[in-house]
């Protein structure tokens, strides 16, 4: 018995999180295939988290670093999702699709700042 659950084993929980992870890579890797920003962002990450690894000795700065660059890929990943929804629901440009693109770009647009902020200077 697992977290109170009579039917539930600890395979069943680790076969789960096995497919979370699995449909995880399969969505990031679709969205580098249509997305130009995504592929970027992807880019950037690879080059990032060594350079953070090498910049700071401190492992609490080294997290900290490596976390927003971790961030700013989940931002993006919600930033393409929420395009790609736009896109599903209708070509057309409406006033609506339009709205729903200009508000997904804010945080993404702030994501830039992220890796500055975190740490690495002071």
């Amino acid at each position: 018995m697992l977290l109170g659950c009579p039917s539930s084993t600890a395979g069943d929980f680790l076969a789960q999180d096995w497919r979370a992870t699995i449909n995880s890579w399969r969505g990031i890797l679709a969205a580098a295939r249509t997305d130009l920003a995504m592929r970027q962002e992807l880019a950037v990450l690879a080059i990032s988290i060594p350079l953070a690894l090498f910049l700071t000795p401190d492992f609490g700065r080294r997290l900290v670093l490596v976390g927003s660059l971790l961030f700013i890929l989940i931002v993006e990943l919600l930033n393409t999702a929420i395009e790609k929804l736009a896109d599903r629901i209708t070509r057309e440009q409406t006033r609506q699709s339009a709205a729903s693109r200009t508000w997904a770009r804010p945080p993404s647009a702030c994501r830039c700042c992220s890796p500055v902020r975190s740490g690495c200077g002071s």
